[in-house]
């Protein structure tokens, strides 16, 4: 991975893309029981709710940093990530003892993605797929910025990048990750819950 210094100019001028339709989302059940952490009592559930990944940390989003919305090309793969089941490189799924999960489909039209699918993109940034699905965990016990979140940062202090496409670090070349930073949607992004029961409900709408 570029330095920081390096990547915020090579950001600056970076191609982007954009990205549509269904994506999935898995989200555990305890949480759509009730309003998410820090709402008002008596609100409702928010699948989408972001600050999450802002709170524990993710592969893209440091604890502390900028809220994120993880979703996934397909339920299959929402799981992978979440680890409620594991896939064995031969034989059946295996269950991996993880809370009720929910798969939510999300309609989703985002413009400004940086697409880490894209080979031309990652040589750009110095990186390789073998880094950014490499073991970002690991790299915070040892005291070491994991790169994904490095990257993430200086996408974020861009001020031009609203998601980044990247691929699973669980389904290496068929998984694909969606991460939308709600506080850099443009407008006409959305990002909408499918449910045609009315029980979760919400919408994203971009405002920049």
């Amino acid at each position: 991975m570029l330095s920081d210094k390096k990547l915020r100019k090579v950001l600056a001028g970076i191609p982007l893309t954009s990205a549509g339709g269904l994506w999935a989302r898995a989200v555990q059940h305890k949480y759509l029981v009730g309003p998410p952490p820090g709402a008002p009592p008596g609100s409702r559930p928010e699948p989408l709710w972001s600050k999450g990944s802002s709170l524990f940390g993710g592969r893209y989003t440091p604890k502390g940093g900028a809220p994120a919305i993880y979703l996934a090309s397909d339920p299959n793969v929402a799981l992978l990530e979440t680890n409620p089941i594991f896939m064995p490189p031969k034989g059946p799924a295996v269950m991996a003892g993880a809370p009720p999960m929910v798969i939510c489909q999300i309609n989703v039209a985002v413009t400004n993605v940086l697409d880490l699918t894209d080979p031309a993109i990652v040589t750009s940034l110095g990186t390789s797929t073998a880094e950014l699905t490499g073991d970002w965990r690991y790299d915070m016990g040892i005291g070491r910025v994991p790169p994904t979140h490095a990257l993430a940062a200086a996408a974020h202090a861009s001020g031009r990048v609203s998601a980044i496409r990247a691929h699973s670090a669980k389904a290496v070349g068929s998984g694909v990750l969606l991460v939308v930073v709600p506080d850099r949607l443009a407008k006409g992004s959305f990002l909408r819950v499918i449910d045609p029961s009315g029980t979760l409900v919400q919408e994203i709408l971009g405002t920049l």
